[in-house]
């Protein structure tokens, strides 16, 4: 009985066939895929990512099973993920530093408009009492000075500049830039201007058209006696 147990013979057990390992110069060594993947999502210093071929060099491994495991485990919409996400987060910066430009241009050009209004509206007011002065309407206290005549052309000038103030605001606005009158007047009232004063500017705006500013210094009652 012994030896009918010897000799039957023993069934064998089937062999599982494993996956080949990567070899290297060195022999049979096990490659660390997940540092493989972190690899291939990381940009280099240039911002760009590593190529299949810079991965393989790196790792010691072949190009062929670098692509293949890039392609069986999602690598390539992983890292077309990250591209995309790195554009949309540039495109915000973007968007943010030309939002805080045109917030800087915005303020500038109106802190020069308020500043030109105040001088426009200083010079409109000396023109008023020169005038008044020239037409004895305007009796001076005693030492007190003569009012001075406006220039003509600092007047001018003055209201270019606004002009070119008000334009450079529109454009940061985004608005067209061709301005109206009722645009101007706006803009002057909400100085808080006197309906006196408009009037005033409008007869500088004549007079500056047609050569009418008075050249006489002498006061009305003055010219009657001489």
């Amino acid at each position: 009985m012994a030896d009918e147990a010897t000799n039957k013979p023993t069934q064998s057990t089937p062999e599982t066939t494993q996956p080949k390992p990567e070899k290297s110069k060195g022999g049979i060594k096990s490659i660390d895929w997940g540092a493989v993947k972190r690899a291939y999502l990381t940009t280099k210093d240039d911002g760009t990512f590593p190529t299949i071929k810079e991965l393989a060099e790196k790792f010691d491994v072949s190009m062929s099973l670098v692509g293949q495991h890039s392609t069986d485990e999602g690598w390539i919409a992983a890292r077309k993920e990250l591209e995309q996400k790195k554009q949309e987060a540039f495109e915000d910066e973007q968007v943010k530093l030309v939002a805080q430009a045109n917030d800087r241009h915005l303020k500038t050009w109106q802190s020069i408009q308020g500043t030109l209004l105040r001088a426009l509206n200083l010079e409109t007011k000396a023109l008023t009492r020169y005038e008044q002065f020239i037409e004895g309407k305007l009796e001076l206290k005693k030492d007190e000075p003569k009012p001075y005549k406006p220039r003509s052309a600092d007047m001018k000038n003055l209201t270019e500049s606004l002009n070119h103030a008000i334009k450079g605001e529109r454009v940061v606005l985004g608005l067209p830039n061709e301005i109206s009158k009722a645009e101007v007047t706006n803009t002057v009232r909400d100085e808080r201007l006197s309906d006196d004063d408009i009037k005033a500017a409008d007869e500088i705006r004549k007079r500056n058209n047609h050569g009418r500013i008075p050249r006489n210094d002498k006061p009305a009652g003055e010219q009657k006696g001489s």
